[in-house]
């Protein structure tokens, strides 16, 4: 143990969430396995925060990385239990040395033979199920999400990448596909090379931030505040932007084909090559924007503001321009519009 300063920490903590004593949990052969397991899964700070958690103090320490599929906590139990770590099994020892078998005094099957006859012996009453009663409710809610996900995930997110993300602001090519973020402070978050496909950022602070190279296909962003972002060469197709704030953002070759921006605020953003196709911006405001190359084919732009937008060289084909405002906007064929908005 003398290389595992924090394996007694450990166990004890282990211990406490699990119902079994800590000879019980050494007996398994797992204790170094998982100590490493977990630290590398949640990083130094939040294991360390994780551990110094006193008795008391665990229902908190249960709850307390909401709104996460798992908080830590409830991850420790599960490794325990189910020998899972983000939903995959840790190996072979694992499955074999799973708490849930002790729980229940069952064999796992398909690793020990359970002995000629056993099946119709009833079984016997453990200590180890009264003394593990509160954690076991726990342990069959994981059983059954973990069931429901293999059938259906709920969310793909990597629980250690949004630990990341909530404790440093900081998440570089993480996976953080399906997340539920909405509400969240991220000011000057940096989550560059990231899959954000399907995360629930709705009405969140994600102003100054760097998102570049990122995924964020069939994000919910409405409302979202991401003024004076860095977008560039992110994918958002079929992303909801409705009514989101994007002054002064940079969404240069972005792909927002199909995207909902109805209402959005993109006045100043550099929309430069961004890919728009049938993109729905239903009176956004896009007054100032540079939309130099890009490709709007298709698109709604029904009673947009473009004034003193720059659209040279944009592809417009298809697109609706009904009751939009283009006073003073450079127009693709390099001409300066002083036309009033007309209806259709």
């Amino acid at each position: 143990m003398t290389d595992r300063p924090q394996l007694l920490p450990f166990l004890e903590l282990s211990s406490r969430l699990t119902g079994f004593d800590r000879a019980s949990l050494l007996g398994t052969g797992m204790a170094e396995k998982y100590h490493d397991v977990v630290l590398q899964g949640l990083g130094a700070a939040v294991f360390e925060g994780l551990l110094g958690s006193d008795e008391e103090a665990a229902p908190t320490v249960l709850a307390a990385a909401e709104p996460l599929p798992f908080t830590p906590a409830q991850q420790l139990i599960q490794l325990w239990y189910l020998g899972l770590w983000d939903g995959e099994l840790v190996d072979a020892q694992a499955y074999r040395e799973g708490l849930l078998w002790k729980a229940i005094d069952a064999n796992p099957p398909g690793s020990r033979p359970p002995g000629y006859g056993t099946w119709a012996l009833e079984p016997p009453l453990r200590a180890s199920l009264a003394r593990g009663l509160a954690s076991l409710v726990v342990v069959v809610s994981l059983v059954l999400a973990s069931v429901a996900g293999w059938a259906a995930p709920v969310q793909a997110a990597s629980p250690s990448d949004l630990v990341r993300l909530q404790q440093t602001h900081r998440c570089s090519g993480c996976d953080l596909v399906d997340a539920a973020l909405a509400g969240s402070d991220l000011f000057g978050v940096s989550i560059s090379s990231s899959d954000l496909s399907g995360a629930d950022l709705s009405d969140s602070l994600i102003s100054d931030g760097r998102l570049v190279q990122s995924t964020l296909s069939q994000a919910n962003l409405q409302g979202a505040y991401l003024t004076g972002s860095d977008l560039s060469g992110s994918r958002l197709n079929g992303a909801d932007l409705r009514r989101a704030r994007l002054t002064n953002t940079i969404l240069r070759s972005t792909n927002l084909a199909d995207a909902k921006l109805a209402g959005a605020d993109l006045s100043s953003a550099d929309l430069r090559q961004a890919q728009m196709v049938g993109a729905d911006l239903v009176g956004a405001n896009l007054a100032g924007s540079r939309l130099q190359k890009a490709d709007l084919s298709g698109a709604d732009l029904s009673d947009a503001d473009l004034r003193h937008a720059d659209l040279s060289d944009a592809l417009l084909e298809g697109a609706r321009l009904c009751g939009a405002d283009l006073m003073g906007a450079l127009l693709p064929d390099g001409t300066r519009s002083s036309a009033p908005p007309q209806a259709c």
